[in-house]
């Protein structure tokens, strides 16, 4: 029996032609912040800190992930990936070999 459920709502696929094709989008609950997991943890029993120190840790630790971001590290957690990505358009190549900031 399944332990997790995840609403999701149908939509017509539009990239074929059959008429009972349909992809899903998930009907998202709630968005929940760091306070709120951290809460959801310890009350599950899945923790052996406080909320309060839970959510202090994971805070330091994305303040020190935005800052190796900056200097143009990419993140893999196992969970998510993160990575800096410069976007914009560029009028010379004398960009190339210089650092942006």
């Amino acid at each position: 029996m399944a332990q997790h459920k995840i609403k999701a709502q149908l939509y017509d696929n539009v990239l074929t032609e059959a008429p009972n094709d349909f992809i899903a989008r998930v009907v998202s609950e709630k968005s929940l912040d760091i306070k709120d997991i951290a809460q959801s943890a310890t009350k599950r029993g899945g923790a052996d800190v406080s909320a309060t120190a839970m959510e202090h840790a994971v805070n330091l630790w994305l303040k020190e992930m935005a800052y190796l971001l900056c200097d143009g590290f990419a993140v893999n957690t196992g969970w998510f990936m993160a990575a800096p990505k410069i976007r914009g358009t560029f009028n010379s190549r004398a960009t190339n070999n210089r650092r942006l900031s």
